[in-house]
Order: C-alpha cells, then sequence, then structure tokens
C-alpha cells in the first residue's frame, strides 16, 4: 500500500541527509546516491506504478503517484548528479520570511516605508549570513553611527564589516 512507498522515500532521505553531514563533495554524494539511494529509487518508482492500477486517477492517492510519475525524469537527473538537491526544501527556506510578509508589504503606507522595510530585511539578512546576532548589531550601529553619517561612515558598519571586525577583535584578544 502507501506505507512502503512512504518508508522507501525515508530511506532514501535518510541516505541523504548522511551525505549532507559529512559535508561530501558532489562527486562523492553522486557516488553515494548511485550505489544506495539508485537501487531504493528503482524499487519505489515500481512501487509507485503498481500502486498506481489501484487508485483512481481523480483520486488524492491517484494524483499523488501520477504527480510523483511526472517528475520521475527531474529526480532520477538529481541521482545522476552530485551537484544537485533532491528537493526545493533549501530555497523554499530562505524565501519563507519574504513571503510570509507578502500581504504585509502591501500595506506599507508610502515608497519610502517600503524601501526602509527593504533595507531593514537586507541588514536582518546580512546578519544571519554573517552569523550576528541582529538585536545586538542594530544596537550597536545605533550605537555608533553620528546623526548626519556620511556615506563612507555607514559603509563601514555594514553587516559583513562588523562581522569581520568582531573576528579581527577576538583574534587579537
Amino acid at each position: 500500500m502507501v506505507l512502503p512507498i512512504l518508508k522507501t522515500i525515508q530511506e532514501i532521505y535518510f541516505i541523504e541527509k548522511q551525505v549532507r553531514w559529512a559535508n561530501a563533495p558532489p562527486q562523492c554524494r553522486e557516488l553515494v546516491r548511485r550505489a544506495c539511494a539508485r537501487p531504493l529509487a528503482d524499487v519505489l518508482y515500481q512501487t509507485i506504478l503498481a500502486e498506481r492500477t489501484a487508485h483512481l486517477p481523480k483520486s488524492k492517492l491517484g494524483e499523488a503517484l501520477n504527480y510523483a510519475l511526472n517528475q520521475w525524469e527531474q529526480f532520477s537527473l538529481c541521482l545522476e548528479d552530485g551537484r544537485l538537491e533532491l528537493d526545493t526544501n533549501f530555497v523554499e527556506n530562505a524565501i519563507r520570511p519574504a513571503k510570509l510578509g507578502l500581504k504585509n508589504y502591501l500595506f506599507m503606507g508610502s515608497l519610502e516605508a517600503g524601501a526602509t522595510s527593504a533595507l531593514f530585511y537586507t541588514l536582518l539578512a546580512n546578519c544571519k549570513v554573517h552569523d550576528l546576532d541582529p538585536e545586538i548589531y542594530l544596537a550597536e550601529v545605533i550605537r555608533r553611527l553620528p546623526a548626519n553619517a556620511t556615506p563612507e561612515q555607514a559603509a563601514a558598519l555594514t553587516p559583513a564589516r562588523f562581522a569581520s571586525d568582531l573576528r579581527a577583535a577576538r583574534e587579537a584578544a
């Protein structure tokens, strides 16, 4: 029934999790996928084909099985190329904050308010990239930045520069 399909998908993702955890390069990911995940994927494909005949095409399960088969070629490409991810979870997680606020952005009030919000979202995203606590970063920027700051003074306090200065100070200590 459906349980073997889910179990096989779980096994494929477990293999992928181990490869990610090991921080394996693409060539290694490709070899592991071909040796371990490909045989499971072949079984999965046959199981989906067999299961599809037992369900009406318009049923929820029939639609899900047909969707899986329609995506099979792309999924197979991922198993053959270690540079590719098996799913889009990484991208979806990266854009989720922007997507969640999308309706709110329609009511910023003005073009200037939208530009200011975009600036803050950019700063916060850059804090995340540079492993900075946004609250600490913003408090420090507000403390250091003069009221009539020049562009050069503001540029000296970007998250990238701030993180670099922080690392240099830690190394010097």
